[in-house]
């Protein structure tokens, strides 16, 4: 079941029996890669997997090129690094995608021979290379490793085209620090190269552009010399790989780069397009020419205006094909209607007016088009609202009309961070937040007991795009999701069918103008309702000096099963001198224990009771201090099994920094006489699991000095025993400050890692959503 919507977010889990309950925490885990050799513990790790198999490779949805073998369509995106097949009749035919082999950066693609053959510009730094992958019609790659054109020095700037008996696949390559040389290859179907050396289509280039097509006797290869003035041209290649005259089609005298493009009829005509402006230099307009035998213009040395419109559009960036009888020509706009177009035929425009497509997304970088027996299809790339580039399409007809809706290919892949995870005893409910460059989104997907996703799409759940920092909570079949914003607390209901109720503020609101800021959230469920806790930070400024001051208060709110609020103002709990975390929470099923870092000179960690029904704040209780707790570092995490609660926390003081342990009654007292050592790993604590027989629990541990991590685990008897530690799986991640999520279980044995994966698909890193499920009742 394909989990994305059109900000393309997803989420990967975990295929296991998960049946578990309730708490999570506010922070994700390193990346997660192969099981370790975890034995000394009674644990057994459910294998990786995903419910959104999206292409890795798609870090941005962007710049898709589409070619069709004449009943289907192939849309290529993300550089090359990942594909779609569309049908003639709009059906999306791979809602997943297509993985293509990673480390691509730019592509052209064009179908002969039964394959369609990816052109692509290899993306590894100084060794940068064209490359081809060919698929076959019914989506098989066929190349896993792509076959080699030619290595060193070629920019990202590619085309290919197909003459009914092999490829030409034409390339930039750089041949000092300010110009290029633009060649060619022949490519057989099969993949083999036919060229030992390239052929050399033009010298001292200094453009940004390059299209092909194949006339029905020669290959076309346009491109454009650069310039302020810049001329640009179309050279003729013979299939046999002679070249042939070379004739420049026009100058333009204001774009340094006029994008130009080129198609064919098949029996000898070509048509040449580009971008240029209008005779006050205030305008983009959309030009063209015939292109005669020897590849010069047939329509004099500046072409006719194809664009009749007074739009404004500083780079129309048009492309052109020939539709069977007619080419047709498509550009950008920027005044609302996103995409624009007019059909040509022998040296003239058909239409008197521009025909008036839209998308429903301003495109942001290109278009492509191909054209089928039975229609056209049209996509383009687009800015979402998180600053990424997604791929959509639309099928056009011959008179440039839209037939149906715009529908989407692909998606780009954002940042995913700081995961959670909460059960409601017959499923999961799993967040994250999704970070675009400019916004962050917090996003969740349902899970049934045995971790099949029950949401078509994400649910999203902070609708205003602000901080995310989500964690969840169930009573009963329902669950309630909270976040921080960046003007409070707010909290919505999912219920057990996925209705998302209205987002309501747990959070008082913020006294006109204060400077007040909210921290990440946690939450509890009990019998009696939720319990919602944050860190409130006040900034206020002395008078005099201006010196600002800062408190920090621990902040807890009581919400009701069916989300009331019910204490408005916020309990506080304490005020410190600094803490980041907010107060980890626990329940009995009936009442709530609260514990924070008071923060300090010295640190100290105290727990505090909550009573359900009334509100009451019981007495601050000291579990640790002085020797035993590092300033400011905050509470690890508490758990509740057996009748008594099992508090950890991190203890950085002198030279055997550990994470330290303490068992407390039901009124958060200390029940042991020094805290205990669970681990002296120094990486992030995940979280508290409550077994049959204590608890068990989760941490990361950065292996030696690279970015890579391991989860351990550990059990802790009910008597305050801890069990032997040892590696869960092995996880790699580039920031080391983020923790496992951790779902505490319903039913004694079974829990839900949640973490993040650091993809690297040799073009861009992202980070993306994973989990792996524990059976702790394992022998």
């Amino acid at each position: 079941m394909l989990l994305r919507d059109l900000s393309g977010w997803r989420l990967l889990a975990v295929g296991a029996l998960l049946v578990g309950c309730g708490s999570s925490s506010d922070a994700p885990m390193h990346t997660v890669s192969d099981l370790g050799p975890g034995s000394a513990i009674a644990a057994v790790v459910g294998p990786e997997f995903t419910m959104d198999d999206l292409p890795l490779g798609t870090a941005h949805a962007s710049s898709p090129v589409v070619a069709t073998d004449g009943a289907s369509f192939l849309l290529v995106y993300d550089g090359g690094n990942g594909a779609t097949r569309v049908a003639a009749d709009g059906q999306v035919l791979d809602p997943r995608g297509i993985a293509l082999p990673p480390g691509a950066e730019r592509a052209s693609v064009a179908f002969g021979g039964g394959y369609y053959l990816v052109a692509r510009q290899r993306f590894q730094g100084a060794s940068d290379g064209v490359e081809i992958v060919r698929m076959t019609p019914d989506g098989t790659v066929v190349d896993a490793t792509p076959i080699t054109v030619a290595s060193s020095g070629y920019r990202s700037l590619n085309a290919v085209t197909f003459d009914g008996t092999n490829f030409l696949v034409a390339a930039v390559v750089a041949t000092s620090e300010i110009t290029t040389s633009v060649h060619a290859w022949r490519v057989t179907p099969a993949g083999a190269v036919l060229d030992a050396s390239p052929i050399v289509v033009a010298d001292g280039v200094t453009g940004q552009s390059l299209a092909a097509a194949f006339s029905g006797t020669h290959h076309v290869i346009a491109f454009d010399y650069g310039g302020r003035a810049s001329t640009f041209c179309a050279r003729q290649i013979a299939p046999d790989g002679a070249l042939g005259g070379s004739g420049c089609g026009a100058a333009t005298y204001a774009f340094l780069n006029p994008h130009p493009d080129v198609a064919c009829d098949g029996a000898g005509g070509c048509f040449l397009t580009w971008s240029d402006v209008d005779a006050d230099f205030a305008r983009g307009i959309v030009m063209g020419a015939r292109l005669g035998p020897d590849g010069g213009s047939l329509d004099g040395d500046y072409g006719f205006r194809i664009s009749k419109s007074t739009f404004f559009s500083s780079s129309p960036r048009p492309v052109v094909r020939w539709d069977g009888t007619q080419y047709t020509v498509l550009w950008l706009t920027d005044d609302g209607y996103g995409v624009r177009g007019a059909r040509v035929k022998n040296g003239a425009t058909v239409d008197a007016s521009d025909r008036v497509l839209g998308t429903t997304g301003m495109p942001e970088q290109s278009l492509s088009l191909a054209w089928s027996a039975t229609g056209g299809l049209l996509a383009w790339d687009f800015g979402n609202p998180n600053g990424y580039l997604d791929a959509n399409a639309v099928r056009i007809d011959r008179p440039l009309t839209r037939q149906g809706a715009v529908f989407p290919i692909a998606f780009a892949r954002p940042q995913e961070f700081r995961q959670a995870v909460a059960s409601n005893g017959s499923g999961y409910l799993a967040l994250w937040t999704a970070h675009g460059p400019s916004t962050a989104v917090l996003l969740a997907a349902r899970t049934d007991a045995a971790g099949n996703p029950l949401d078509a799409s994400p649910l999203r759940i902070n609708e205003d795009g602000s901080n995310g920092n989500g964690v969840a909570a169930s009573i009963g079949s329902d669950y309630l999701a909270v976040w921080s914003g960046m003007d409070g607390v707010y909290a919505r209901s999912i219920g057990a069918d996925g209705t998302m109720g209205t987002p309501f503020r747990v959070s008082a609101p913020a006294a006109p103008g204060a400077d007040e800021r909210f921290g990440s959230v946690r939450i509890v469920a009990s019998s009696e309702g939720y319990l919602v806790g944050w860190v409130h930070e006040i900034v206020t400024n002395d008078p005099e000096s201006g010196i600002p001051t800062i408190e920090d208060r621990h902040v807890v709110a009581r919400v009701s099963k069916g989300g009331v609020v019910r204490d408005p103002q916020g309990l506080v709990l304490a005020t410190a001198d600094y803490s980041a975390r907010p107060a980890s929470l626990a329940s009995d099923g009936t009442n709530f224990v609260a514990l924070f870092d008071r923060g300090g000179a010295t640190g100290r960690i105290v727990s505090v009771t909550v009573d359900a029904a009334t509100g009451a704040i019981g007495p601050q209780v000291q579990v640790a201090s002085g020797n035993n707790v590092a300033t400011g570092e905050g509470s690890g995490g508490i758990g509740y099994a057996g009748g008594q609660y099992l508090a950890v926390w991190w203890n950085a003081v002198g030279a055997n920094a550990s994470w330290l342990g303490a068992r407390l009654d039901g009124n958060g007292v200390p029940k042991d006489a020094n805290p205990f050592t669970v681990t002296t790993a120094p990486g992030s604590f995940g979280g508290i699991t409550p077994t049959a027989s204590g608890f068990h629990l989760v941490w990361t541990n950065k292996v030696g000095n690279a970015s890579v991590f391991d989860v351990y685990g550990a059990e802790v008897s009910a008597d305050g025993v801890v069990g032997p530690s040892d590696v869960l799986f092995s996880a790699v991640r580039e920031a080391p400050y983020y923790s496992p999520a951790v779902v505490a279980a319903r039913s004694p044995g079974q829990a839900l890692v949640v973490y993040g994966r650091l993809e690297d698909d040799g073009h861009e890193r992202s980070n993306l959503t994973r989990a792996r499920a524990l059976n702790l009742a394992a022998p």
